[in-house]
């Protein structure tokens, strides 16, 4: 049976997405893909998106990615149940006591204080690609820190670096465009604003980098 795809039901989604954070720091996607693999959670080229990244935190934030697009059948319970069967039987019973009930959109854009992006972006939105005139824009808010939102969202140092050569002394902005760029082209459909935001949130909660957080997500709900 071909694994299913498409979005989890709002309530499994609002699970993982409020405990997002804690499940980067807690899992590890050799101890799961497998397993995840076997019940039809996730596919080979799936499984082959996460082994592709260098570490462990880049492979969850990718798995977690693919989960939020496994489909409203049994991709939640399944997972759960993966992560009893896999020693990670607290992971799973924080995720079920977690409130599921979807934070509603809010048509005014979030303040700096209110962190929880995920629910205050249309699902729409978050699932589209960023496009190039996005990426542009995107450069101009984005400060000191832009590299560790590169290198969390799977761009190699060396072409970083590469990059940054290219790029004129203190021209930050086209670096950074053309490394989105090089990375929505390398990652395709995968490089969805859902992904994007969950990156930039992480970062921005250990103070890593700094941005125009409501500047971005405009940038995010007028894209065309």
């Amino acid at each position: 049976m071909p694994v299913q795809k498409g979005k989890l039901k709002p309530g499994d989604e609002a699970k993982i997405t409020a405990k997002y954070k804690y499940l980067l720091d807690e899992l590890d996607s050799e101890d799961l893909v497998p397993a995840l693999f076997a019940k039809e959670v996730i596919d080979r080229d799936d499984m082959n998106a996460i082994e592709s990244k260098a570490t462990r935190k880049e492979k969850i934030k990718v798995l977690i990615d693919k989960l939020f697009s496994a489909g409203s059948g049994e991709a939640y319970n399944n997972f759960i149940e993966c992560l009893k069967e896999s020693g990670y039987e607290l992971v799973a019973e924080k995720l079920e006591s977690t409130d599921s009930t979807p934070s509603p959109v809010i048509e005014s854009q979030p303040s700096e204080q209110e962190m929880d992006w995920m629910n205050n972006i249309p699902d729409k939105v978050l699932d589209e690609v960023i496009v190039d005139a996005s990426a542009s824009k995107l450069a101009f808010q984005i400060g000191t820190g832009w590299e560790h939102l590169m290198l969390q969202l799977g761009v190699g140092n060396t072409l970083i670096e590469r990059e940054k050569a290219k790029g004129a002394a203190g021209d930050g902005t086209t670096t950074v465009t053309n490394l989105l760029i090089r990375w929505r082209q390398k990652e395709g459909k995968a490089a969805s604003w859902r992904h994007f935001f969950l990156v930039l949130k992480d970062l921005y909660e250990d103070d890593a980098i700094s941005v125009e957080l409501e500047n971005v997500i405009k940038i995010a709900c007028q894209q065309k």
